[in-house]
């Protein structure tokens, strides 16, 4: 089998992706670091600084731009650089069954 069949298919993010916290997760902040806990396989992960504001953002229901924007306004990063980490940290929380992304609806 090559890499290109085992490979799965990466989770597409538009800036109206609508991104929030999966409801069998549990989290807490412990000494400024935000623990997660996946609760049917039993996994934790911790997120930085950053990845706690988009963490507290999702717990209502944010669109993508909307994530990033806040996170220009707050911290020191090019467009470019925010939206390839954060999109690269949904998709490890969306592998991980963290959040849920919900395509936007069509008119």
């Amino acid at each position: 089998m090559t890499n290109k069949m085992m490979e799965t298919k990466a989770l597409e993010l538009t800036g109206e992706s609508v991104i929030s916290v999966h409801p069998e997760q549990l989290s807490s902040d412990l000494d400024g670091e935000t623990i997660l806990l996946q609760m049917s396989s039993g996994l934790y992960y911790g997120l930085n600084e950053m990845g706690a504001v988009i963490w507290e953002m999702i717990q209502t229901p944010h669109q993508f731009k909307e994530i990033q924007d806040k996170l220009l306004e707050t911290y020191e990063v090019t467009p470019e650089v925010c939206q390839q980490e954060v999109t690269r940290l949904l998709r490890e929380l969306h592998e991980a069954g963290l959040v849920e992304v919900t395509a936007p609806k069509a008119l």
